[in-house]
């Protein structure tokens, strides 16, 4: 019975779960109106993402239950068909909205549940989930999961670095992140890369070089900048290893401002946007205190004067004053002692007789 009463329960939790739905207050906008966009039917967290016509993300939001969310079509000058997609557990929808004078109606959301890799059917949702947080000097991005197959892409706000993307080559669980720091200078105990246009440290979690497949770089570089440092075709992308190696940076396109550039890398580490010439790249070699073998001089040896010997004389004993007085008393007393046995014999013997007449 009471596995029956989980049953039940499960079956009228799941489907509010994995159900979402998505819409827009119309199909077609024109330069400078918002985007309303309504997330419905999740019945828990839910994610979404939009996406502008070449495919760039330009934005990504969250929310419970039923929310809504505006796009500022301000933000972005891109003509053409926008693609909204919403995920919620494993089911997601796609919407579509138009941006220009000549636009389609929008079609119907589609939804595509997602099936475990390995097991055949749509590549699951799960990349596009990720949570930004960008602020004046880093960005990061933060997914649930990655499934296999699936493009992350980060996408900067005002750094040099625009952006960092790679595919999963299996999926990647733990909650991966990719953190991207802009840095004025290297830190102590790190190589510094001379006359460098920016610097950055880019560091994940979760995510090794064998799970990403073809893990690249897109930058920037001021055209000024670049005009005064040799020009647009020296530009490259450096990455430090056991020293500075080049990436090999292509040329993508211009604006007014910048040059924009591409360049694969094998994993993430410190990065320096550099202009590069045909020499080797100049290091800055980690400090070493080498002991250098100091130059003895032989001394100049000076032969000492043979001195003459010095004659031996034997040290002269001083007699002292106590024993000199014991000696002296010694014989006083020896006399006395004679002296006193003289006389005493001397009484003792008879005196001669007197003759008598």
């Amino acid at each position: 019975m009471r596995r029956l009463l989980v049953l039940c329960v499960l079956l009228l939790v799941i489907p509010s779960v994995l159900s979402i739905s998505v819409s827009v207050n119309k199909g077609k906008y024109l330069p400078g109106q918002q985007v309303e966009i309504s997330v419905t039917e999740c019945g828990g967290l839910s994610f979404l993402n939009v996406n502008r016509p070449d495919g760039q993300l330009v934005q990504m939001a969250q929310g419970f239950n039923d929310w809504q969310t505006n796009y500022n079509t301000n933000s972005d000058t891109s003509v053409g068909t926008y693609k909204i997609r919403a995920s919620c557990g494993v089911d997601e929808v796609t919407q579509t909205f138009c941006l220009g004078s000549e636009c389609p109606e929008p079609g119907p959301p589609t939804s595509t549940t997602s099936t475990p890799s390995g097991t055949g059917g749509g590549i699951p949702a799960g990349v596009d989930r990720g949570i930004d947080s960008c602020g004046r000097n880093f960005c990061k991005v933060t997914w649930g999961k990655i499934f296999a197959g699936e493009e992350a892409n980060v996408v900067t706000r005002d750094l040099e670095i625009t952006s960092v993307r790679f595919s999963a080559a299996v999926d990647i669980s733990g909650v991966p992140r990719i953190q991207i720091n802009s840095l004025q200078s290297m830190p102590r105990g790190v190589q510094e890369y001379p006359e460098a246009y920016a610097r950055f440290n880019i560091v994940s979690r979760q995510l090794l070089e064998e799970n990403m497949i073809n893990p690249t770089i897109e930058f920037r570089v001021r055209k000024a900048w670049a005009n005064s440092n040799g020009g647009k075709n020296v530009m490259t992308l450096l990455k430090l290893k056991e020293r500075w190696v080049d990436l090999k940076a292509t040329y993508l396109s211009e604006d007014t401002d910048y040059f924009y550039y591409s360049a694969k890398t094998d994993g993430f580490s410190y990065f320096a946007i550099a202009p590069l010439t045909a020499t080797t790249p100049k290091v800055v070699p980690k400090k070493t205190v080498k002991t250098t073998p100091k130059k003895t001089t032989p001394r100049k040896t000076v032969p000492t004067p043979q001195r003459a010997p010095t004659p031996h004389v034997e040290p002269e004993v001083e007699e002292e004053e106590g024993f000199s007085s014991v000696l002296i008393g010694i014989i006083a007393a020896v006399a006395l002692i004679a002296i006193g046995a003289i006389f005493f014999v001397m009484r003792k013997k008879p005196a001669s007789p007197t003759p008598v007449e």
